[in-house]
């Protein structure tokens, strides 16, 4: 199975990107980055994206630069990097209310989630304490319907 790649930062064509891997190439999913050029994935301008693949599914990537601003060559951090940018990704995109507006939107979170199995807790928090207005049920039921891969290299944390 193939998953393809589609050009976020132009939220029309990455629509179109979707259909012809979808449709044309026959493929599984698509893959994003966590941000767009430093823009985060529940910016309302990728609404119109994120209903076109709200039944497809989408695999967020590594982004080429985890943390930006952080050094994390020392002692190969940046693999700690990406779950971290992960974590803030999906919270954005549950606080902001993206899958509630898209219920059927289906993502597959990497690597093992990030580290957002181990805060559901402080992500439900965070909504009753300082809420967005932009959902109405706990970040953790939203965690529930995530997918993620089990690239986790701990069997506790598995």
């Amino acid at each position: 199975m193939a998953i393809g790649n589609v050009p976020l930062q132009h939220p029309d064509p990455a629509v179109s990107e979707l259909g012809r891997c979808m449709d044309e190439l026959g493929m599984k999913g698509v893959e994003t980055a966590r941000s767009v050029r430093g823009r985060a994935l529940d910016q309302a301008d990728l609404d119109p994206f994120w209903e076109a693949v709200a039944d497809q599914g989408i695999h967020p990537s590594a982004p080429h630069d985890p943390l930006r601003g952080v050094d994390l060559d020392r002692y190969f951090m940046s693999n700690l990097g990406r779950p971290a940018e992960t974590t803030v990704a999906l919270a954005g995109l549950i606080l902001s209310g993206v899958f509630e507006r898209h219920p059927s939107l289906r993502l597959c979170a990497v690597p093992g989630g990030g580290f957002a199995p181990f805060q559901t807790g402080r992500l439900d928090k965070c909504a009753t304490v300082r809420p967005s207005g932009h959902i109405t049920r706990a970040p953790s039921e939203d965690l529930r319907d995530l997918f993620v891969n089990t690239v986790v290299h701990d069997p506790i944390a598995l």
